[in-house]
């Protein structure tokens, strides 16, 4: 049997990309990835603008899933039993 962890998205928009911060990896940045950024930043940051008048940037939801890789220590995992199929 295959062990899998999974970890939940779109669990916050409190964790915010602002404008500023997204500018200063740009700039100080040679990751071949860093126009996506740039693009995908400005594109989100647009439009939670104007769904969320006030938001001071672009919320990058998925952040629980890097922060359980780093900081396993401070989270906890529930085991369970899954029958499924999956692409290998």
């Amino acid at each position: 049997m295959k062990q899998v962890h999974i970890t939940p998205l779109n669990v916050t928009n409190r964790a915010i990309l602002s404008r500023e911060v997204a500018l200063y990896i740009y700039r100080h940045t040679a990751n071949p990835y860093k126009e996506l950024l740039r693009v995908l930043t400005q594109y989100y940051a647009n439009y939670y603008e104007k769904v969320l008048p006030g938001i001071k940037g672009a919320p990058i939801h998925d952040v629980f899933t890097l922060y359980y890789l780093i900081n396993i220590d401070k989270t906890y995992t529930i085991e369970r039993d899954v029958n499924g199929s999956y692409c290998k």
